[in-house]
């Protein structure tokens, strides 16, 4: 129930954003190793995003799963 800005510092929250409107302007999955910057230190995140369609077709909404991977770099 938070946005990008909440939880993250604002680099990685607008690479974060602009991920979410490419998914849902375009219709594309993405998929994109991040480095986010957070106050515990670095970490690495493989993240995936994917438009989830309507009956219809239409967009209504986006799923995003977000991995940290920092222990396997």
């Amino acid at each position: 129930g938070k946005t990008d800005e909440e939880l993250f510092p604002a680099p990685y929250a607008m690479i974060s954003k602009a991920a979410d409107l490419k998914v849902l302007e375009k219709g594309l999955t993405t998929k994109e190793e991040l480095i986010a910057e957070l106050k515990t230190g670095n970490r690495d995140f493989y993240t995936i995003k994917t438009p989830l369609f309507s009956s219809n077709g239409t967009i209504y909404a986006l799923c995003g799963i977000a991995m940290d991977i920092s222990k396997q770099k």
